[in-house]
């Protein structure tokens, strides 16, 4: 059964996540759009980033993207924005950190990884763990306590809490 049926020209949605609220957010390719839970299944919010979209991510409450974004100076640098379920902005923050893959853990943190390098960021932009590994990276996961993670490299599963 069909519930809406939207158009948007010259946009590509190419992934949709489900919130835990029931609401949808549809990541384009130049905008996010995010869908009430209601039975029309209404646009809440509409999001239009400053720069290209190169990543997004999600979970159950938040989702987010990183932008190729210009400075005032012309150079082109990483933006991490993270959004709550309502579209409300919590964090934008320039990022020094280069990636290959984004993922947000089960304890609502960002995390980066590119190869041998991996970085933890807070919902609010914080960055709190950089390193960079012998071996590639394949996994991070979160532990059960605020400082607890799981590092799964090529060789080896790590068990590190943080200080």
């Amino acid at each position: 059964n069909m519930i809406a049926n939207y158009s948007f020209s010259n946009q590509i949605f190419p992934q949709i996540e489900f919130l835990d609220n029931g609401k949808a957010v549809a990541f384009g390719d130049s905008e996010i759009v995010l869908f009430g839970s209601d039975s029309k299944c209404s646009i809440s919010k509409e999001i239009f980033p400053d720069g290209e979209i190169k990543s997004v991510f999600a979970s159950d409450s938040y989702f987010g993207m990183i932008c190729n974004t210009t400075g005032d100076d012309g150079k082109y640098f990483n933006q991490l924005n993270v959004y709550s379920e309502t579209g409300y902005r919590r964090c934008q923050k320039k990022l020094k950190d280069s990636y290959s893959k984004i993922e947000m853990l089960g304890n609502k943190e960002i995390c980066l990884t590119d190869g041998k390098k991996a970085a933890i960021y807070s919902l609010m932009g914080i960055r709190k763990f950089a390193y960079n590994f012998d071996t590639g990276i394949y996994k991070i996961i979160a532990g059960d306590s605020a400082r607890r993670y799981y590092f799964i490299t090529d060789d080896k599963i790590s068990s590190v809490r943080l200080k």
